[in-house]
Formats: C-alpha cells, sequence, structure tokens
C-alpha cells in the first residue's frame, strides 16, 4: 500500500471511530436521561399517592369533628349546625366569590371526577390546596377564634368539608354530573 492510500485508510477509520464515538456520547445520554426522567415520574407517582392519602386522612378526620355538620341524604348535606358555621366563619361568602370558585372548580376538572363521590372527594382536595390564598384569612381567624364549635374541635378541613357538599352540588349541576 503505497502512502497516499495508508493515509485515506487512516483517515477513514478515524472518521469512523469519531462517528461511532458520537453515537455512543448521543446513547448514553439518551439512556441516563430516560433513566432519570423515569426515576423523576416515578417519584411524582409516589407524591400523588402520598397526598391523595394524606387528603384522605384529612377528610377522615374532618368527618369525624363534622359528625353534626351534615346529615346523609345521600349525598351528605349541610345540617342546620353546617349551614350557621358556613355563615359564620365567612365560608358561605368564600363560596359566593365567583373566581375563588372558578379557580376551584377548574382544579376539580383537572382531576377528571366520573361520579358525584369523585366530585365531592376533587372539591374538598381543592378547597385544601387553596387554603394559603388570602380569601381564606376570615375563615382562619373565626377557626382562630373559635378553636371549638359546637362542642368538636374546629379546622380548616371541618369547614372546607362542609364547604365541599355546596361546591360539590353546584359543580355537578354545572357539568351535568348525574351518578
Amino acid at each position: 500500500m503505497d502512502p497516499q492510500q495508508a493515509q485515506y485508510v487512516q483517515v477513514t477509520v478515524q472518521t469512523w471511530q469519531a462517528i461511532l464515538g458520537i453515537i455512543a456520547v448521543v446513547f448514553a445520554t439518551g439512556v441516563a436521561w430516560g433513566t432519570v426522567a423515569a426515576l423523576i415520574k416515578s417519584i411524582g407517582k409516589r407524591l400523588d399517592k402520598l397526598e391523595d392519602g394524606f387528603n384522605e386522612y384529612l377528610r377522615a378526620r374532618a368527618l369525624s369533628a363534622a359528625s353534626g355538620d351534615g346529615e346523609g341524604r345521600s349525598p351528605m348535606v349541610p345540617t342546620e349546625v353546617g349551614k350557621k358555621l358556613l355563615a359564620e366563619s365567612g365560608a358561605q361568602g368564600l363560596i359566593g366569590d365567583s373566581a375563588f370558585k372558578a379557580d376551584v372548580f377548574e382544579r376539580v376538572s383537572r382531576s377528571m371526577p366520573a361520579g358525584g363521590y369523585d366530585v365531592e372527594q376533587a372539591v374538598f382536595n381543592a378547597l385544601i390546596e387553596t387554603k394559603d390564598d388570602a380569601k381564606w384569612g376570615t375563615i382562619k381567624s373565626f377557626i382562630f377564634n373559635h378553636p371549638t364549635y359546637t362542642g368538636s374541635p374546629l379546622t380548616i378541613e371541618r369547614v372546607a368539608l362542609v364547604m365541599s357538599w355546596v361546591l360539590r352540588d353546584e359543580y355537578r349541576t354545572k357539568h351535568k354530573i348525574t351518578n
């Protein structure tokens, strides 16, 4: 092989080595990114399940405290005590706030509830998600100044639960959810 052919072969081999090296780097980066993305997605799902479980816990706790606030007429509805709680705490005003309600309903819609129970749960969860909003200020002051109400501990979850019964019905009517 003459020197010119040897140089051509050497350049060709080096070119292919460079191409294969680039392919290997791109492939390794893709595999690594896929692994990281899958890990992040897995962690996100676990956190969602943890949050759902925590919200269920809050709901159960609120239900036990709110035993006098609602009655099971299939579905739960506020009793006179529950209606009074909504009025005195300022929650009725928050329920009537169209911007607040639109935000809650948007959050509910994202969870794509299938029926009445799912709507009730989604509304409760949306209310808990918004509890740091300044619009809850009146309710929080009422809770702070009335740590018990009708002999039971008064918590933001308890108020949110009673609110969720009212908003559940409004959401179901607006979105024509009958089951």
